[in-house]
């Protein structure tokens, strides 16, 4: 009598196995969909960003009282970054939905920040007042970062800027001199490292490094 044949399979559907090739592409598209929709919400912000570094670059000029050349020095330093900031916007906004046009202008980002941030740190050796108290240091130092944070909402271009107009102020307290130069230039950096350390806390305000985390999920 021969062995009985196995049914038990018989009615189960064969499942095959996806191919890992479309399991990567699938997750290469899902991340640069996910990338492309964060840096088009950064580039639609940016034109806030120009408006506001002209309204606080003319507002500081004014309300230092600054003498007429160092303010037009002043004016032109800011004015180049902010022109720079205008032209790889255009750019941009011509395929404003390309990734890989989106990349470069995240990068140009940072760049024109970082310029921006040492032109309005140069502000504290031209248009600030000899004999300035501490606090206008501080305040001249951190109003401008904080009321970028608010408009760009992203840690990098906001720490681009920061960093250089953090350090140049302080340096400023010296050679300007601010009164007590040594306290002037301690409140200068501590007040910035408490901004810098507010924002890399401060959930609203995206770290573009989070971006990569976020991608990552599924790998």
């Amino acid at each position: 009598m021969g062995a009985k044949p196995d049914f038990a399979d018989i009615d189960r559907p064969a499942v095959e196995a996806p191919a890992d090739g479309s399991l990567e592409q699938l997750q290469r598209l899902h991340k640069e969909a996910f990338q492309t929709a964060h840096l088009a919400n950064l580039l639609g912000r940016t034109p806030g960003t120009i408006g506001l570094l002209v309204t606080i670059s003319a507002g500081a000029i004014f309300l230092t009282g600054a003498r007429t050349f160092p303010a037009l020095v002043s004016a032109l330093l800011m004015a180049t970054g902010i022109g720079a900031l205008g032209i790889a916007y255009g750019k941009a906004n011509r395929s404003p939905f390309a990734n890989a046009s989106l990349r470069v202008f995240a990068r140009q980002l940072d760049a024109a920040m970082f310029y921006l941030g040492l032109a309005w740190g140069a502000g504290g050796f031209l248009i600030l007042p000899r004999e300035a108290e501490p606090a206008v240091g501080v305040l001249f130092c951190t109003a401008a970062p904080a009321a970028l944070a608010f408009v760009v909402r992203e840690q990098n271009p906001v720490l681009m800027f920061m960093g250089p107009a953090v350090t140049l102020t302080a340096i400023a307290a010296f050679v300007s001199p601010f009164r007590f130069p040594g306290i002037a230039a301690g409140m200068v950096i501590l007040s910035g490292a408490i901004m810098a350390g507010t924002l890399l806390l401060t959930r609203s305000i995206r770290p573009r490094e989070s971006l990569q985390r976020s991608e990552s999920y599924s790998g």
